[in-house]
């Protein structure tokens, strides 16, 4: 992986995820789940950049980060991962997955 290359590499748990101590029902939005790697970009010194690497719902939340901070982020991978656009936003594709997956 980039440590391989002399990169540092953070694998994040995000909300109520892996180690991440919040439990599910705690995660009322987008933001409570997204908030772990929200913090430790706003944690990285002025000048420090990163690399973000996304897959599946994921891209939503690079997506966020790349907003919120864009003079920390100097690229973002979306690895099969979901890409909101301003055509569609990210509700249109979670209604369209419910629509085509009753039982979901």
């Amino acid at each position: 992986m980039g440590d391989d290359a002399g990169h540092r590499v953070t694998a994040l748990d995000l909300g109520a995820c892996g180690i991440n101590p919040k439990q599910l029902n705690e995660i009322i939005s987008i933001w409570d789940y997204v908030q772990p790697l929200m913090d430790f970009i706003a944690s990285l010194p002025q000048g420090e950049t990163v690399i973000l690497v996304g897959h599946s719902y994921s891209g939503l939340c690079i997506s966020l980060a790349m907003e919120s901070f864009p003079e920390k982020i100097s690229l973002a991978v979306f690895v099969t991962a979901y890409m909101p656009n301003f055509k569609s936003p990210p509700a249109t594709v979670m209604q369209e997955v419910k629509s085509s997956c009753p039982n979901v």
